[in-house]
């Protein structure tokens, strides 16, 4: 097996565009001349150690922001929408094959139920999401009967 053999490649020549501009070139040296001369300069402002102490401690601590409840419109609207996609994808004849439904939206679903009629609804996709070869989330059951049947 034999190499291709290369040839070494020859320099290369750059020309200098700015070579016989000198105008620019002095330009560049008066200017930054002007421009970086020392100045005197004033002492550094003195703050006392407790003031900054003190502002520190009010840019670190933050108060954490308060959970707002949802309100009950977009409870239901964000319910529903769960509920019909769930509906949809465990249903007797499910859009796909495979069953794509998270586990975590049970979690969800179970926070944003909030009457009775609601809750019926999402029992009643059980017996199809488990026929279906579906698994519940770990703790589930926990947080259903802590919610809903506990008092």
């Amino acid at each position: 097996m034999q190499f291709p053999a290369y040839k070494r490649k020859g320099k290369v020549i750059v020309d200098d565009l700015f070579s016989k501009d000198t105008f620019v070139e002095e330009e560049l040296v008066k200017g930054s001349s002007a421009l970086y001369t020392a100045k005197p300069s004033s002492p550094a402002p003195s703050v006392q150690p407790e003031a900054l102490s003190s502002q520190l401690q009010q840019a670190t601590t933050r108060k954490p922001k308060k959970r707002l409840a949802l309100s009950p419109s977009v409870r239901l609207e964000r319910l529903n929408g769960l509920l019909s996609f769930t509906e949809r994808q465990i249903g007797r004849v499910p859009e796909l094959a495979t069953l794509l439904v998270r586990r975590r939206s049970w979690l969800n679903m179970l926070d944003l139920v909030a009457n009775e009629e609601q809750m019926q609804r999402v029992v009643d996709l059980f017996p199809a999401y488990k026929n279906g070869a579906g698994e519940f989330p770990i703790g589930f059951a926990e947080a259903f009967t802590s919610r809903f049947i506990l008092p």
